[in-house]
This record gives structure tokens, sequence and C-alpha cells, in this order.
């Protein structure tokens, strides 16, 4: 899944690509990459302390930026493109724009399952969602994760996270929604400390096969916990390079754990494709 964010103040891109030369540019170029089967793309910043922005001006961003694009430019059909909200209003607005011309993927940081984003899912039934362990309560907090971290032992974050995707997939079949069409993310870097960040990385293979769910998506590069143990972070490419590589590494164990899983799909958020080729 490569990442491209269309704002002023994301961690790791934030205003490289809300002009739309440079966001027509780098999406053109996901789009012709062959390992790149998502493209993800965010107008709201989850970083921790930024603040949250309105729906009107998250929608403004897409509508001068992605939907110009497909205005303009044909989809490539075999990628799915993967819209970052937490607002409802504003995938709502989205789906019915592109009117199912396009793959879509909700990636909802929120972590919210309730009985509105069911009902909106059972009717759009095409809709992929990545449903984000976050501790914080509503949909509307959950820009501001970082104000809900817990003081938990290890033991109880990782208790935590099962009983949380476990919870939403009895949710699921209750609601008639199939569970396939749901990406799991423990949610590293999402109201959680440094610690807690790194006990979840180093336990991620044992998650994955306890909670027996096919479909996940990890979110871990360029965040911030990861410069604790040896990652920068900076934008200057060749520090990001090696951050990455790192990375590349970590994943690659990761998949080597997970080997006897031949029905897991594992898709990696990432910023430069390119890093990771070796992956595959």
């Amino acid at each position: 899944m490569g990442i491209i964010n269309i704002t002023p103040d994301s961690f790791s891109d934030g205003g490289e690509y809300n002009l739309s030369n440079t966001f027509n540019e780098r999406l053109l170029s996901f789009l012709k990459h062959p390992q790149v089967a998502m493209i993800d793309i965010g107008a709201e910043s989850t970083a921790p302390f930024n603040q949250s922005v309105s729906e009107e001006t998250e929608l403004l961003r897409f509508k001068e930026s992605l939907i110009p694009f497909l205005e303009q430019h044909d989809w490539v059909y075999s990628k799915t493109l993967s819209l970052d909200t937490q607002k409802l209003s504003t995938i709502k607005y989205m789906v019915a724009t592109l009117n199912k011309k396009i793959d879509i993927l909700w990636n909802d940081i929120s972590g919210c399952l309730d009985d509105e984003t069911l009902t909106f899912l059972k009717i759009n039934k095409q809709l992929k969602l990545v449903l984000t362990h976050n501790f914080s309560q509503k949909r509307d907090d959950s820009i501001n994760h970082i104000h809900f971290v817990q003081n938990i032992s290890d033991e109880e974050l990782f208790g935590s996270v099962v009983n949380f995707f476990e919870t939403a997939k009895v949710k699921l079949l209750k609601s008639g929604i199939d569970p396939s069409r749901v990406y799991f993310d423990p949610g590293l870097g999402f109201a959680k400390n440094r610690p807690q960040n790194l006990y979840l990385m180093k336990k991620l293979a044992a998650l994955i096969k306890v909670v027996n769910h096919p479909y996940w998506l990890i979110g871990i590069s360029r965040k911030s916990f990861l410069r604790d143990v040896g990652f920068e972070r900076s934008k200057d490419a060749a520090v990001i390079l090696q951050s990455e590589l790192k990375l590349v590494n970590y994943l690659k164990n990761l998949n080597h754990e997970l080997k006897e899983c031949s029905s897991l799909s594992i898709a990696h958020r990432v910023h430069d494709p390119n890093h990771y080729l070796s992956i595959i």
C-alpha cells in the first residue's frame, strides 16, 4: 500500500503532495508501479498532537486533488483506492461521488464499529474497511488518540487488542457483514506509548495467529516510536532509506514467522514501495 498525504502537517510527507502537480505525479507513479496493490490517500493528519480539521477542510482537499485527478485520468482497476478518514460524513460523500467505479477501502483509524458504521457497510456491499485498534471511545476523539494511552501491562495490552478484534468479528457476523471485507490493523502508533508499540511489534505474529483473521494492514513506515530503536525521522533521502531497509528486515522476519498461515494476506503501508521489493 503506497501512501499519499494531501496535508500540510502529516508526520511523514506533510506539505509534499498537497499541490496538484506533485500529487498527480506521485499518484501516477503508484498507479504504474507493479508492486503497489493499494493506494492510500489521506486529507487529515493523524500525527500525535496535530489538530483535527473540519469536515469541510478535509473534503476540500479531496475535491482539489483526488477528484480532479480521477476526472482527467483512467484508474488502474486492479488497484484499490484506500481513503484514510475517520469521518463518516467524508467517506459517505466520497463513496457517493465515485459511484462504485473504483474498488474502495475505507481506512478508518477510529476503531469505531457502531450501528451507523455497520449500516453504512451493509448498504455499500462493495466497500471494504480497515478496522484499527484505538483506545479512544468515540469517533470524534480518535484524532486525539495520544490522550487515550492506557497505563496497562504488556499482557493486558495484548489481551485488549485480541478482545477488540474478536468482538468486532462477532459484531460483523451479527450484522450480516462478511469479516473478510475487513482488514484488521493493530494500530501501531495509535493510543499507545513507545514501549507498548515496540511490544506489539515483537508480538505481531503471535497476535495474528491468535486472532486468526485472514486480512491485516500493518502501518509502521516512518512511525516516530521507532526512533528509540535506531530508526531516524528525517526528510533526508539517505536517512529515510536506511530506516526503511531496517523495516524490510523486520517484515521479512514477520513473513517467515507466519509462513505456515497459507490463507493470510498482509498489506504493508509504505511511503516508497521501491524499498520493499525484496519482501515480495
